[in-house]
């Protein structure tokens, strides 16, 4: 495949085959810049940049990598609540109003 004349369905499927393989969004996004920087356009007028074909393309890449977004962080409820069965904190009546905050 030339970069600098290459049909936007030899570079679809480039971006395709390369996300198959399990290459990151990234990367993915890295290539398509790459090819950009030496394309000519495509024969009906359009750039990389703005041909619809390969942004619904790049769009459903990102669609089917769902982000994993840790809303808290993890820990053990037995390991905290063994911490709270001692010194400062029992007896209760012992503890100091900066451990109480």
């Amino acid at each position: 495949m030339n970069p600098s004349t290459a049909s936007v369905v030899q570079i679809g499927n480039l971006l395709a085959e390369v996300f198959e393989g399990g290459v990151e969004l990234a990367t993915i996004s890295g290539y398509r810049s790459a090819i950009s920087s030496l394309h000519k356009g495509f024969e009906d007028g359009s750039r990389m940049g703005d041909n619809k074909e390969l942004a619904q393309i790049l769009r459903g890449m990102v669609n089917s990598t769902p982000v994993e977004r840790k809303l808290a962080p993890a820990w053990d409820l037995l390991v905290v609540l063994e911490f709270l069965r001692k010194a400062p904190f029992v007896p209760v009546e012992k503890m100091s109003v900066l451990d109480l905050s």
